[in-house]
């Protein structure tokens, strides 16, 4: 008897069912366990946005389609947390893909999805799918806080306090207004995960205003640097310098290392800092777009 198609399962599986079945098939790249609680809960809309997809009475792969984040494209975001291994990726991928297509909302006109060097989709099946490429990420690691010269403290840093939140998330959204490959919560989504994060979040004010900030997450297996924003206003003065620079002198105090972090290819003075910061890229992934046909009105 053959074995019967995939099929994406109406009512998704448990947090905790999902959770496992990543660890045991992960998917590239290999979320942390906290990201994977993110994407399965603060970051939908509801569990129709969950693609569970099994085969007669295994789950052979799941996948997430985030509608609640903000960028400026307004793109919700396909991630895949895992596939079983000795599943045939493609076909799944597509039955997915083509799942998704129908669940996104009207708020959104289009579906950004990872290409990564180390695995994960292909340039030609990303390309069936009518996707095309969006933008590029390298992912650093400095293996040693705490050997450049410029690893310090900054007195102007300052750990943000509840009461600033607010602040922190006003100054966030104005340093990333203009980038494509960053995608923003709303306030009471992104509120929640800091609240739930393990991690430091630092600061360098004007007296009441808000100039740079540092978030540094601890909960995702090793120390990453999640956000470094300038306001715009404030770009040029080694604020954004000075602040990373006081979150890896902080990690060496610890003895946390090696501390990582992903920066867009064309954000080349981002790059530059990193580099000059002690940063080495260790793997190269691509975004690449989804978006809605335009309907076309018809002559009369």
């Amino acid at each position: 008897m053959s074995e019967p198609s995939p099929g994406i399962r109406s009512a998704p599986g448990t947090v905790a069912e999902l959770l496992a079945f990543a660890a045991a098939h992960p998917w590239q790249p290999a979320w942390p366990q906290s990201q994977l609680r993110a994407f399965l809960g603060r970051l939908i809309s509801g569990p129709e946005q969950i693609l569970d997809v099994w085969q007669g009475e295994r789950r052979v792969a799941a996948a997430v389609l985030l509608d609640k984040v903000s960028n400026p494209g307004r793109h919700a975001c396909l991630e895949f947390i895992g596939i079983a291994a000795d599943a045939e990726p493609a076909s799944l991928i597509r039955l997915i893909f083509a799942q998704a297509r129908e669940r996104l909302g009207p708020a959104h006109v289009g579906i950004q999805l990872g290409k990564y060097q180390q695995g994960g989709l292909g340039e030609a099946l990303l390309r069936e799918l009518g996707c095309a490429p969006y933008y590029e990420m390298y992912d650093m690691v400095c293996a040693t806080p705490g050997s450049h010269p410029q690893h310090r403290p900054d007195p102007r840093a300052r750990e943000l306090s509840n009461a600033e939140f607010w602040a922190y998330y006003e100054l966030l959204c104005r340093a990333f207004a203009e980038n494509p490959d960053t995608s923003i919560s709303d306030y009471d989504t992104a509120r929640e995960a800091f609240d739930r994060s393990s991690g430091r979040l630092w600061m360098i004010w004007d007296q009441d205003r808000p100039l740079a900030f540092v978030h540094l997450v601890l909960d995702a297996g090793s120390p990453e640097i999640r956000t470094l924003g300038v306001d715009p206003a404030a770009r040029g003065r080694g604020l954004g310098k000075a602040l990373l620079g006081h979150a890896l002198a902080w990690l060496a105090q610890a003895q946390l290392a090696p501390c990582r972090l992903s920066v867009a290819v064309a954000n080349a003075r981002a790059l530059a800092l990193y580099q000059n910061m002690g940063f080495e890229t260790v793997d190269q992934s691509a975004c690449w777009l989804w978006r809605k046909p335009t309907t076309e009105p018809k002559a009369e």
